[in-house]
């Protein structure tokens, strides 16, 4: 089979097969919208949009903020403890908030990178 780059036409099995791949790996808004407004404040609507680094930030965000205002008295005594724990856990679901605002660009972004990182990973595929 002759080695095929990125810029060449794919044949009609080639490209249907990509389709194919492309639709099953779509995201969608309202999976995103459902799992920020359930799992939110583990960042689960980000680690399913491809934003992992921001989804453990929120995670850790959220869980330490949990945490520390859970604890309440650690030393020292004189930082209000409570207060750094509210302001973590509040921090973390404005950042929520602002992504339901975001959740539209960031599934139009990931399906839009979807074809050609799929294409480059199918004709690495077809080549070897």
């Amino acid at each position: 089979m002759p080695e095929q780059s990125a810029e060449q036409e794919l044949t009609w099995q080639q490209q249907r097969m990509l389709n194919d791949m492309v639709s099953s790996n779509e995201r969608s808004s309202w999976k995103a919208y459902t799992l920020a407004f359930f799992l939110g404040g583990f960042g689960v609507h980000r680690f399913y949009l491809g934003h992992k680094w921001t989804a453990i930030t929120i995670l850790v965000l959220n869980l330490l903020g949990v945490s520390i205002y859970q604890t309440g008295a650690m030393p020292p005594e004189s930082v209000p403890w409570e207060m750094v724990g509210f302001a973590m856990v509040i921090t973390g679901f404005a950042w929520i908030i602002v992504d339901l605002f975001l959740i539209p660009g960031m599934v139009r972004k990931f399906n839009a990178g979807l074809e050609p990182e799929l294409k480059k990973k199918l004709l690495k595929e077809w080549t070897t």
